[in-house]
């Protein structure tokens, strides 16, 4: 095929709108939820390994003890999460904020450390890029939406599907260096900024070079 006929746009993502945050709620987050908070958001579905994640979490609080991981959204195993959370003693770290309203996402990307998608597919992940405009660190598992986002030690870390070892070493490199995570969430904030910032227009601009050649 022919490359110029091969265009690559990605979901759409209001950037703008992560940029604004009320700040009353993150500091309700901050004394709420004391100590470094890992974020993670999304569906509480298999495909996203927050039941496997729970033993990589209980590792890392056995070396960083003052750190929560909040989880935000609702599904099928949200059951299953709540008992194997019960099951670890994890109670006072792990904390479920249940089906969190889009509107209130940025009071809760702004107040965490840095985010984690443990997936075992993506598709996109377009959580990454709504956690780095607010200038967050992220970590997630070698998916296909998570390569396309991530470049490797830049604007976060990208381990392999699977590897608790390489994951809660990466959790624990961001958690000691807070410096580093604050550089990387810099870096990608400027890196979505400049390749998904505009691409509502990319899109537009693509419908109408395809609509014109029809």
């Amino acid at each position: 095929i022919d490359k110029n006929k091969i265009h690559v746009i990605s979901t759409p993502v209001n950037l703008k709108k992560y940029e604004k945050f009320d700040q009353a709620k993150v500091e309700a987050n901050q004394k709420e939820f004391p100590g470094k908070n890992i974020l993670f958001i999304g569906r509480l579905e298999p495909v996203k390994n927050l039941v496997w994640f729970l033993g990589v979490f209980k590792n890392v609080l056995e070396e960083y003890k003052n750190v929560n991981l909040i989880i935000g959204g609702s599904g099928s195993l949200e059951g299953k999460l709540k008992a194997k959370v019960k099951n670890l003693n994890l109670e006072n770290n792990v904390k479920f904020l249940g089906r969190v309203d889009h509107d209130d996402l940025a009071d809760f990307l702004h107040f965490c450390h840095f985010l984690v998608l443990p997936s075992v597919s993506e598709s996109f992940g377009k959580t990454l890029i709504e956690a780095n405009v607010c200038s967050k660190a992220v970590i997630a598992t070698t998916t296909t939406g998570a390569q396309e986002i991530i470049t490797d030690g830049e604007n976060g870390f990208i381990v392999p599907i699977d590897n608790k070892q390489a994951l809660q070493d990466r959790i624990l490199e961001l958690l000691n260096n807070p410096k580093l995570a604050q550089e990387m969430g810099e870096s990608g904030k400027k890196l979505v900024t400049h390749r998904y910032g505009n691409n509502t227009q990319k899109i537009v601009e693509l419908w109408k070079h395809l609509t014109k050649k029809g």
